[in-house]
């Protein structure tokens, strides 16, 4: 398992990060590769406050969680360009699995 962590702040105020992060369902590190199998966002435009969600993978299903609430995801690469970053989604957490 790859886990990457995405600093949320910056700067001596503590400033959201606004920056786009581009998550990709497949990624390759020397001559691993990886596949996506979660990520945590973080909604809100200050990092004192704000909510988490996830997307997780659940065998070959996407799933988006919400606290107790999980929605199936019909379409991957639509819900990954969503999460990018900007003013409120960012994300905060993302897990890959060695294929």
């Amino acid at each position: 398992m790859l886990t990457l962590r995405f600093k949320l702040r910056y700067g001596r105020a503590g400033r959201k990060n606004k920056k786009k992060i581009y998550i990709n369902e497949k990624i390759r590190l020397g001559k691993k590769e990886f596949s996506l199998q979660s990520a945590i966002l973080h909604h809100d435009d200050s990092v004192e406050a704000g909510h988490y969600t996830s997307i997780v993978k659940v065998e070959k299903q996407w799933w988006a969680v919400d606290d107790s609430r999980w929605k199936k995801i019909t379409d991957i690469k639509k819900t990954l360009k969503n999460i990018q970053g900007g003013k409120e989604n960012c994300s905060y957490i993302v897990q890959y699995k060695s294929l």
